[in-house]
């Protein structure tokens, strides 16, 4: 996406081109490893940038040095003609001074090229843009650029616009005091953020993020994470693969980038096919009835909104993948059905995805610590323990211990947890810790679901599941292994 941004568009129909940018979010927890994945996948990128900046370095500085040069003989001759007395001189001095003027303004200095940022604000993000003909990426392994688009004004309303029109490419006009004017045509921002998943779960506090459409144009991926459970020697990427990557984004990257006769850059299309065309339509199709009243997608219709139009972006990047080491005259740019079905793949794993994302934006916090219990219990295999054993196991998701008592109440609620009487008291001291078991109902349906896991999305439990469990029963079996049994935990 960073490599096709404004230079190619996806033309679905007459009327229907899309940008092929993309703005997406991985969410990932300390310890995944996401830094040296995130360094990898952007080292051509830098790579060729310093190539870059190294072949037109000395254009630049000879272009500076004559920008320079032309500018103080046109300050020479000013003051010149402003000493002049005679009408005359005056005349002819400042004929010569607008001559001298027009000839700085006529010297274009060019910029050294960027193409990755990470921390930027709003108002700094625009004057990149403005430099670099109006497409940049924003791309970073921390969280801090959310919090950097959520910057405000004094009137307390966050400046997205330049991210809402960055990702539909609307024009940004700009007519502000003490900030360089104008319009920048058809902007293409990237962004690729690698973040923890509180993150994630923070963005429901950002003001107007949701409402204005901002969380809508990402695509979300909220994948489960392998700690605890990681290879101690993973083998490395081969080494085939990682060279095949970084020659596939140069080779896109060294293709030229067309221009107007303004120097504007002009996207080459990308035509879809009719059979092409007539997947996007039968995707619409499928998903109209989802995005109503008591529709599967109804709690995410902002973002399935916008499904089709990423989809088609997706399938213009898989083709243009599939031709990355074929030259620019020669790389076909019709999008036929293949990468679209191959899209439509890519999709439905996204759609899940999402609607965990903004379940987690919305969520009740007492309902994400019961999530964290339930899945420490089902990961685990935990058939009881007490409210201090699991605090101990638990601590780095509680502050306290009494932040523990909610979340175990609602399992209990849920019908997933039971807590036992407890025991008479003997005597003066600390009251024993409540014991709670495991409905044994909950391990059966969880071992069920496991067979079945490559039809579904990894992710925590969703507490609507412990719903379908039908309680303890008076007959059902509790086993009376406590929490030191399970020695692996």
């Amino acid at each position: 996406a960073l490599c096709a941004a404004k230079r190619y568009k996806a033309h679905v129909i007459q009327g229907w081109d899309e940008p092929l940018n993309l703005y997406v979010a991985v969410a990932l927890k300390p310890g995944e490893s996401k830094s040296p994945a995130f360094a990898a996948a952007i080292r051509p990128v830098s790579n060729f940038v310093t190539e870059e900046r190294r072949r037109t370095d000395p254009e630049i500085r000879a272009a500076i040095a004559r920008a320079d040069v032309a500018a103080k003989r046109a300050d020479h001759l000013k003051t010149r003609a402003a000493k002049a007395t005679a009408p005359e001189e005056y005349a002819k001095s400042l004929a010569l001074v607008e001559e001298a003027v027009l000839e700085h303004a006529a010297i274009e200095v060019p910029v050294h090229l960027r193409l990755v940022l990470d921390d930027v604000t709003s108002e700094s993000l625009e004057a990149v843009l403005r430099q670099q003909g109006g497409r940049i990426a924003l791309m970073s392994d921390e969280g801090g650029p959310f919090e950097l688009m959520g910057g405000r004004y004094s009137n307390g309303v966050p400046n997205i616009d330049v991210y809402l029109k960055g990702h539909n490419g609307g024009n940004i006009t700009t007519d502000r005091i003490g900030r360089e004017g104008g319009t920048i045509h058809e902007p293409a921002i990237t962004i690729g953020l690698a973040v923890q998943p509180d993150v994630i779960a923070s963005l429901r506090d950002k003001k107007g993020f949701r409402g204005r459409g901002l969380l809508a144009r990402f695509l979300w991926a909220m994948p489960e994470s392998l700690v605890g459970r990681r290879d101690p020697d993973p083998p490395p990427v081969p080494l085939e693969v990682s060279q095949a990557y970084e020659d596939a984004i140069t080779s896109l990257l060294r293709r030229p980038t067309r221009r107007d006769e303004t120097g504007e850059i002009k996207p080459q299309p990308m035509e879809f096919s009719a059979a092409a065309h007539a997947l996007v339509v039968g995707l619409k199709a499928k998903n109209e009835g989802k995005l109503g009243l008591g529709g599967e997608y109804e709690d995410v219709a902002d973002w399935a909104n916008k499904l089709a139009g990423e989809t088609v972006r997706i399938a213009g990047l898989l083709q243009l993948a599939d031709h990355a080491l074929e030259s620019d005259a020669s790389a076909p740019l019709g999008v036929g059905p293949d990468p679209m079905r191959r899209a439509l793949r890519i999709t439905e794993y996204l759609v899940t995805h999402a609607q965990i994302a903004f379940d987690k934006m919305g969520a009740d916090p007492v309902a994400e610590l019961a999530r964290y219990v339930l899945a420490w219990i089902l990961r685990n295999g935990v058939t009881s323990f007490t409210q201090r054993d699991a605090y101990q196991l638990l601590r780095a998701g509680f502050r306290t211990p009494a932040e523990m008592v909610p979340p175990l109440e609602l399992l209990a609620d849920l019908d997933a947890i039971r807590r036992r009487p407890d025991p008479p008291r003997s005597g003066p001291g600390r009251p024993p810790s409540p014991t709670f078991d495991v409905n044994p109902k909950l391990h059966t349906q969880n071992a069920q679901n496991a067979q079945n896991s490559q039809k579904s999305v990894p992710g925590t439990p969703a507490l609507n599941s412990v719903n379908s469990v039908n309680g303890f029963g008076a007959d059902a079996p509790i086993s009376d292994v406590s929490l030191e049994d399970h020695e692996n935990v």
